[in-house]
């Protein structure tokens, strides 16, 4: 029997405001799977969020294993034309708070879903202050594995209906980094994407300091942005594009990424690989 989730849904999350939390591993894998139907809602899975003045240090988050840490398989995802959908794996967020020795480990997979009228956000990683207070992170550690696979995606309101964001890092508004260590493989496949924007591998950097950042392996391999046995029609494809604007601060940056777009259709669409704007 097919189930219907409506409203919001919140799977797993992490909101801690205004605490210290010392020592701290989570585990947890997420699923909605069986033929299940999400009608205009928003799905969380595996949301970490350090908020309101706290004091975070040495937390791990495992979101990852044999069965896939967070995944949605076999469903129906549906906005609607006055409230497009928002599905969200293995997110990050840091506002107005410190973190030091933060480790994220995350898979995120959409597969053998129909898709309309979403914006789908895998392995995103936020800090922001607020309140003209900064965020400060120290030692921080993220790998994403991010898959969308046989899956269709379309917009039946406009381009900006729809959207793909996989590996997205936003420093913005005061935050202060040091040894940031960002890791990603992102991977459209066996897909049709419609009137979508995909983002794949994207950093920005919007008025913050950030001290010594890789996004690469430990090992020095590249990271990987791939689309392949995929059609695209209209929208726009951005793989490993990094901004830093806004009386921003970079030092000791160094970035890896491979990226490809291998035996696919793309028709009216944009398409950016290893863009870099400094402004």
């Amino acid at each position: 029997m097919k189930k219907t989730i409506m409203l919001s849904l919140i799977v797993s999350s992490l909101v801690m405001g205004a605490n210290t939390v010392d020592n701290l591993v989570i585990n947890q894998q997420n699923k909605i799977t069986s033929d299940s139907t999400i009608d205009n809602a928003t799905v969380d899975q595996g949301k970490s969020e350090i908020l309101g003045a706290s004091d975070v240090d040495d937390v791990t988050v495992m979101q990852n294993g044999t069965n896939n840490g967070n995944l949605i398989e076999d469903s129906d995802i549906v906005g609607s034309y006055t409230n497009n959908l928002s599905v969200v794996q293995g997110k990050v967020k840091i506002k107005n708070s410190s973190a030091t020795n933060l480790t994220l480990r995350s898979e995120n997979r959409i597969k053998q879903v129909e898709l309309l009228d979403s914006v789908i956000e895998q392995g995103s990683f936020t800090i922001t202050d607020s309140n003209a207070t900064d965020s400060d992170t120290n030692e921080v550690d993220i790998e994403s594995i991010n898959i969308v696979e046989r899956t269709s995606v379309d917009s039946g309101l406009d381009i900006n209906a729809t959207e793909i964001k996989q590996d997205v890092t936003l420093l913005s508004t005061g935050a202060i980094t040091d040894n940031l260590k960002v890791n990603y493989l992102n991977k459209i496949t066996d897909s049709s994407v419609e009137s979508t924007k995909v983002h794949q591998g994207i950093l920005k950097v919007d008025n913050s300091e950030v001290d010594t950042l890789f996004v690469s392996d430990t090992d020095g391999a590249a990271n990987k942005n791939t689309i392949n046995d995929a059609t695209i029609e209209g929208g726009s494809v951005l793989q490993s594009s990094i901004y830093v604007y806004n009386q921003a601060s970079v030092q000791n940056f160094k970035a890896k990424s491979t990226n490809l777009i291998d035996n696919s259709t793309s028709t009216n669409s944009t398409v950016s690989q290893s863009e870099t704007t400094i402004n």
